[in-house]
């Protein structure tokens, strides 16, 4: 799957502690970015944080709703569409790989879970009152549509 542009535009988080060579920080820096990739640095404690929310968490959550999908009616397997299938796409991954992912960044991902907890305790509250449900809605809409990855107009 190599080609040319593979890293245009990729964020790549560099991760730096206080006793890191300075030389190597940016040696990595420039690695990255003649590979194209936006170089960003952050504490590691921050990477771990985005990475749960933006990776790994979102990977457990696929998973979730393919399992919770089977145990309650696995017949609905055969209605789904292309909401269901982009939105459980990265469950197709790796098994082993994602479990090790996941534990290795698990203080990271229990929290992302806990938030998703209550969260979805505040959207059970919602479900029979239409404007806060529609308010809600609209407010994911509007910050998911300010989403722009680099390498597309829209995403």
């Amino acid at each position: 799957a190599a080609r040319a542009d593979l890293f245009d535009g990729a964020a790549c988080i560099v991760t730096p502690e206080g006793r890191t060579d300075g030389a190597a920080v940016a040696a990595v820096h420039q690695f990255w970015q003649t590979l194209g990739g936006r170089v960003l640095e952050l504490p590691p404690a921050e990477h771990d944080e985005i990475v749960a929310l933006i990776s790994h968490f979102p990977h457990l959550l696929a998973a979730t709703l393919v399992n919770v999908v089977a145990a309650k009616n696995a017949e609905a397997f055969q209605f789904f569409g292309p909401g269901f299938r982009d939105t459980t796409r990265v469950a197709s991954g790796p098994p082993a790989m994602w479990a090790e992912i996941l534990r290795s960044n698990q203080v990271a991902v229990r929290a992302a879970v806990e938030a998703m907890i209550e969260k979805l305790r505040e959207i059970e509250t919602l479900l029979d009152r239409e404007a806060p449900m529609t308010e809600f809605l609209t407010q994911a809409k509007a910050q998911r549509d300010r989403l722009r990855h680099p390498k597309t107009p829209h995403v």
